[in-house]
C-alpha cells in the first residue's frame, strides 16, 4: 500500500468534498485493492483481512476504526463477518483462529 503521506496529499489537494476514507481509497493503486491478502484464502475480504490483523495485533475497535478511517460500527460489523467465517464467537476465538491458519504472526 502507499504511504500514508500519499492519502493526505490527495486529500489536501483540494477534495474536500470526498470523505477521508474516499481520499484513502483514490491514493490506493488499483492493483493493490485486490483479495490476494493473507485471509483471501478463508474467505475474507481486504478490509476484513485488514481488520484482523490490527485485532491479531490487539488494538482496540475505536484503535481500528481510528487506523483505518472508518467508524466504530463498521469495525464492529467487519469483526462479526470474520467471526462467521472463520467459524468463532468472539476475539479471542479469531486471533486463534487468524494463528492457526498461518494468517498472521
Amino acid at each position: 500500500m502507499r504511504k500514508h503521506a500519499d492519502y493526505q496529499l490527495v486529500y489536501k489537494r483540494g477534495r474536500k468534498q470526498f470523505a477521508k476514507n474516499i481520499a484513502y481509497f483514490y491514493a490506493v493503486r488499483p492493483e493493490e485493492r485486490r483479495s490476494d491478502t493473507a485471509g483471501a484464502r478463508v474467505g475474507l475480504t481486504q478490509r476484513e483481512s485488514e481488520v484482523l490483523g490490527l485485532i491479531v495485533a490487539g488494538l482496540s475497535n475505536r484503535a481500528i476504526a481510528s487506523r483505518l478511517v472508518i467508524g466504530d460500527e463498521t469495525v464492529k460489523s467487519h469483526a462479526r463477518a470474520i467471526y462467521r467465517k472463520l467459524g468463532v464467537g468472539d476475539r479471542a476465538g479469531a486471533v486463534a483462529a487468524a494463528l492457526r491458519e498461518g494468517l498472521f504472526r
